[in-house]
This record gives structure tokens, C-alpha cells and sequence, in this order.
């Protein structure tokens, strides 16, 4: 009986493995089809950003990290977006800097202003002082499936980068990482404001 229970354990883990990843495949397909377009609104950025730090910190808290945030970005500026896929995007991303800083790290949300080329632009970064990513493994980070070195110790299916690149692309926004190993990265994402 203790077998056949450490067994359906492992069966119930598997099957719990396996949901995660179908959702996860649903997303991307959702997202790269660009099935949920018509949902876009006007969102103030410094509310969703604002919001977006609280609950992070509520997570790093819990997982003993530090994190700190500075929105400077004034009240009422607005930027187009799916909120529900975007507030998706910003739980990867920072999901990813809890699981790859050590106990006691430090992790960074940080939005400014910015002017690139003519148009005004809202800039997030998020920052950890985690293991850090290969430089060779830099430009596949964002690709399907793709696991890098330092993350094969993790749990993953290898499609949080992917889904966060796919909601940024279907905004028509940029996103481009910075990384070295043992020192932490960088994500930043630039969004038009309106």
C-alpha cells in the first residue's frame, strides 16, 4: 500500500505537470493568433505598475527576497493593452527573478519616461541580482521550449520567455534582456504611451 501510494503521488505530480504545460500552450497559441485583440483598453500604467509591485513584493516576501520599486511615471498617463495577458507577462518576468535569486536577494522594478525617437515611452525594468544568464544562451532565451543551463535545475516547461515575447510582440512593444552569470539581469520593456 505505501508503494502503490508513493506511485499515484508521482502520477498525481506528473498530471499536474502535464496542466500546467497545456495551459501554458494555450496561452501562446491564444496570444500568437492574436485571438483576444479586441479586448484592448486604455490603462493608466502607473495604477497597473503600482499594483503589479505590490502583489511581487507580497511573493518575494514570502520566498525571503527583497524587493524594492520606483514607478516615476505621473498619474493618469495611459498606454493600450490587454490587461489581464500583460499582468501575465510581468508574473513571468518577476516570477522568474524570485525563482533565480538566491534567499535574501534582491530584486528591482523600476518605470521611467523615456523619449525614443519622437514618441514617449514607458520604460520598465526588472532587475535581480540572481545567477544570471549565459551570454551565449542570451539570444535564445525567448524561444519556445528553449531552457537554458542555469535554469535546467528548474521546474519549467520552458515557455514563460516565450509567452512574455509573444504578449509583447502582439502589443507591438519591446523587450530585451541583459544577463551575466553570477551577477543577475536585466529585463526591459518599452511601451508607447498614449
Amino acid at each position: 500500500p505505501e508503494e502503490r501510494k508513493q506511485y499515484a503521488q508521482i502520477i498525481l505530480k506528473k498530471a499536474d505537470d502535464l496542466e500546467v504545460l497545456i495551459n501554458d500552450l494555450i496561452d501562446f497559441i491564444k496570444v500568437d493568433t492574436g485571438e483576444w485583440r479586441n479586448t484592448w483598453q486604455d490603462t493608466d500604467i502607473t495604477e497597473f505598475l503600482n499594483n503589479t509591485a505590490l502583489k511581487a513584493t507580497e511573493a518575494a516576501t514570502i520566498l525571503k527576497r527583497k524587493i524594492s520599486y520606483k514607478v516615476d511615471i505621473p498619474n493618469g498617463k495611459l498606454v493600450q493593452m490587454d490587461e489581464k495577458l500583460v499582468t501575465r507577462c510581468f508574473e513571468n518576468l518577476i516570477s522568474n527573478a524570485i525563482r533565480y535569486t538566491e534567499t535574501d536577494g534582491e530584486i528591482e522594478l523600476r518605470s521611467y519616461e523615456k523619449d525614443i525617437d519622437g514618441k514617449i515611452c514607458c520604460i520598465v525594468e526588472i532587475k535581480d541580482n540572481g545567477i544570471g544568464i549565459d551570454k551565449n544562451e542570451l539570444n535564445n532565451i525567448f524561444d519556445m521550449f528553449y531552457r537554458g543551463t542555469s535554469s535546467r535545475r528548474e521546474k519549467g516547461s520552458g515557455l514563460g520567455l516565450a509567452i512574455v515575447k509573444s504578449i509583447i510582440n502582439s502589443h507591438n512593444w519591446e523587450i530585451s534582456a541583459e544577463s551575466e552569470p553570477g551577477r543577475g539581469s536585466v529585463f526591459t520593456i518599452s511601451m508607447p504611451l498614449k
